[in-house]
């Protein structure tokens, strides 16, 4: 039986500073830091749209000055709160079907590709922001066999609205949930149109069983 655990996203700087691999790294957890803490403290520093690469742990993250959030929250949760909470049962080599619905800029993907070299791994992402850091991350770490689909997950076919955030790429739905985000204005939201497909698409790829 597994034992249920509330994971809590947290800003670990330390942690991420710790993880930075040589000093270029560094200096650029340096700089997300700045950003992040001149947010939350509701002075936002002024960004631009230039690339990050960042060595964490000999892996290659990639990320936007203006969406740097995911690096804090996003990596941090999953490199460091899973190798802390996952139980055992999930820690074992999986060769099947692995699906990452809504995989932002990847590093969940990153995660199970790294852990479960065998298994065939889908990462569906429609935002176009988060989705080209995506690639990026997936190719600069060697794992070209993960598949992508640009595309959101819907009931049916088709096409629909998605509401997304221009600097928070964790954050995007056909309608974002502002309960307890009172920072997220009609101001903020971006709206898209992207391609939808129903579920069972993820069967096209399911590896046949051995």
């Amino acid at each position: 039986m597994i034992k249920s655990t509330n994971v809590v996203g947290v800003h670990d700087f330390d942690w991420l500073y710790a993880h930075a691999d040589d000093e270029k790294s560094r200096g650029l957890v340096d700089r997300i830091v700045q950003i992040e803490k001149s947010y939350m403290e509701g002075k936002p520093l002024t960004t631009g749209t230039r690339l990050l690469k960042l060595k964490l742990d000999k892996n290659t993250v990639w990320t936007r000055e203006n969406t740097t959030h995911s690096i804090p929250y996003g990596y941090v949760q999953i490199f460091k709160l899973l190798d802390e909470i996952l139980p055992a049962e999930f820690r074992q080599p999986m060769d099947n079907l692995i699906v990452d619905v809504g995989a932002n800029e990847g590093h969940w993907s990153l995660y199970m590709g790294f852990g479960h070299p065998r298994a065939s791994i889908i990462a569906i992402e429609p935002n176009p922001v988060p989705l080209e850091l995506m690639r990026k991350n997936f190719e600069s770490n060697g794992l070209n066999r993960i598949k992508v689909l640009p595309i959101a997950m819907n009931d049916t076919s088709g096409t629909a609205e998605l509401e997304t955030l221009a600097n928070v790429t964790s954050l995007g739905s056909f309608q974002i949930d502002r309960n307890g985000r009172p920072w997220i204005t009609d101001d903020e939201i971006r709206k898209i149109t992207v391609p939808c497909k129903d579920w069972t698409i993820c069967l096209r790829f399911r590896p046949p069983l051995r």
